[in-house]
């Protein structure tokens, strides 16, 4: 299972842009530190990598963002609701995600993907399943409104980020590890919600994961909707 785990952010697909730095999130975790496990290969993007930023050409929300210092230009994999830039050690890794399904703690079926009203108090029930999070902020991303909180798990929560596609298996989602800490983002854009997030090995030590989680956030001020 590819690790999905990284800082979470939630946004709405309604307006939404972000600019992205380090990663994490349901369903596996790609490389060390992922939720969900993150390992597939995707076509190469066509979208348009310049001075100003990456311009998304097939992510369901058009968006313009500053590209992580660690890979510099187009995205490692660029899909319809799946984005993300992955370094070559696989140390980090931010995801863009707009979610189709999600699975929910204990269930083996995936389910619709919660509404955009009703995502972040999802993922805040899943405390209930062995989530933590912390330094939870409103803020907005490229004007939009939206939540960033760090997420933390004693469970392996394959799926609980969401599923970038239908009928996809858990561990090939993303979601909460216990090996990672997540920076995430949660917003609503276009009338959908948008998960953007950050993966940091847990392992990590706290100077290493502040330095990621404030490089997160400078490309989340990069983010512009088309």
């Amino acid at each position: 299972m590819a690790r999905r785990h990284s800082s979470i952010l939630i946004v709405s697909v309604g307006s939404l842009a972000l600019v992205g730095l380090l990663a994490g999130c349901s369903g596996g975790s790609n490389g060390s530190t992922s939720t969900t496990r993150d390992t597939t290969t995707s076509p190469s993007p066509v979208g348009t990598a310049s001075p100003a930023g990456y311009r998304t050409a097939r992510f369901v929300v058009p968006l313009t963002v500053t590209p992580p210092s660690w890979r510099p230009g187009a995205p490692t994999q660029e899909q319809a609701n799946f984005m993300t830039w992955v370094s070559a050690d696989d140390a980090h890794a931010v995801r863009f995600l707009v979610p189709v399904t999600v699975y929910r703690p204990g269930s083996s079926t995936a389910a619709a993907a919660p509404a955009p009203s009703d995502y972040l108090p999802y993922l805040r029930g899943l405390a209930q399943a062995g989530a933590s999070f912390s330094d939870v902020r409103t803020t907005t991303v490229g004007g939009q409104p939206a939540t960033v909180l760090t997420a933390t798990s004693t469970e392996s929560l394959d799926g609980s980020l969401g599923c970038q596609e239908k009928g996809l298996a858990a561990p090939d989602c993303y979601g909460l590890q216990a090996d990672l800490v997540l920076r995430v983002a949660v917003m609503t854009v276009r009338g959908q919600t948008m998960v953007v997030w950050e993966r940091i090995a847990a392992s990590a030590s706290t100077d290493l994961q502040t330095a990621d989680m404030e490089a997160f956030q400078r490309m989340l001020d990069t983010v512009s909707f088309r």
